[in-house]
């Protein structure tokens, strides 16, 4: 009887759940306001993976705010001619990425932006890129255009050389902590797997430290962050640097206090011998 009474039960009756369909620019300003909650990295960012060293880089968001020209040339973005070799086609792309996203432009109009800081080697390129895609086809995306970028102006080769060049950085006695930081924060974008996290980056920034910074920052790294190892190279190194200046100040005028008074007692000594003779 037990049993009929099981079968006999009505079956349970499913729990609707109902849904609601916001509207686009409501749920894009719900991911804009995600977006900025988003902590920003102190010193250097980490490293960001490149075409050739990883998987594709994750797609960036834009919004879709109308830009215009002058508004992006305002904030004096990197240019690109591709004839200095001093300029870093990675660091192009990082300081454009950053000016672009700070205006909310469209992605297909951050390409049109990016464009105009393209200049000579650079620009054939690009004006090249753009004759050879199809008739009436999209506009470029940020992230095709990355892509096609990096193909481009970071091969293989410079990409071995970066990495190379820095697995052998350190600072040199003529460099300061300002200086060594900026080329490692710019080197390491190429070597990722050497810095995969936030404390190996802070091991060999303190690792290439000069000997009298590596003496006193290495022991207190294990509780700092990049940016507060970083700053604490700076600050002892102006602190040395002022103790300098100082020193250097009490020795001339010590140096000025000898050499004035032995005048003084010359002048007093001949002073005397003519008041002899009179």
């Amino acid at each position: 009887m037990q049993g009929q009474g099981v079968r006999d039960a009505p079956p349970p009756v499913p729990t609707v759940v109902p849904t609601v369909a916001l509207p686009a620019d409501a749920v894009a300003g719900f991911l804009n306001v995600l977006e900025a909650l988003v902590p920003a990295q102190g010193g250097c960012s980490a490293p960001q993976a490149t075409l050739q060293t990883q998987a594709p880089a994750q797609t960036q968001t834009f919004r879709n705010k109308e830009v215009s020209l002058q508004e992006f040339l305002k904030l004096k973005s990197p240019k690109l001619t591709g004839f200095d070799n001093s300029a870093d086609p990675q660091s192009f792309l990082d300081g454009t990425l950053k000016a672009l996203r700070a205006l909310g432009c469209s992605s297909e109009r951050a390409v049109e932006l990016a464009s105009y800081k393209l200049e000579d080697m650079t620009n054939t390129w690009y004006e090249t890129v753009l004759l050879g895609r199809p008739e009436g086809a999209a506009p470029l995306t940020w992230d095709e255009f990355t892509k096609l970028f990096k193909n481009h102006f970071l091969q293989d080769s410079l990409m071995q050389k970066y990495a190379r060049d820095f697995e052998r950085l350190v600072q040199t006695p003529d460099m300061d902590a300002s200086t060594y930081n900026t080329k490692f924060c710019k080197l390491a974008i190429y070597s990722p797997y050497l810095v995969p996290t936030e404390e190996a980056r802070v091991q060999r920034f303190v690792d290439g430290l000069v000997g009298r910074l590596y003496t006193v920052v290495a022991p207190q790294m294990k509780t700092l962050s990049y940016s507060d190892v970083v700053d604490l190279a700076r600050n002892i190194e102006n602190k040395r640097r002022d103790e300098r200046a100082t020193s250097d100040l009490r020795k001339k005028a010590k140096t000025g206090g000898s050499f004035s008074g032995g005048f003084s007692e010359n002048r007093r000594a001949r002073n005397q011998g003519q008041q002899q003779q009179q």
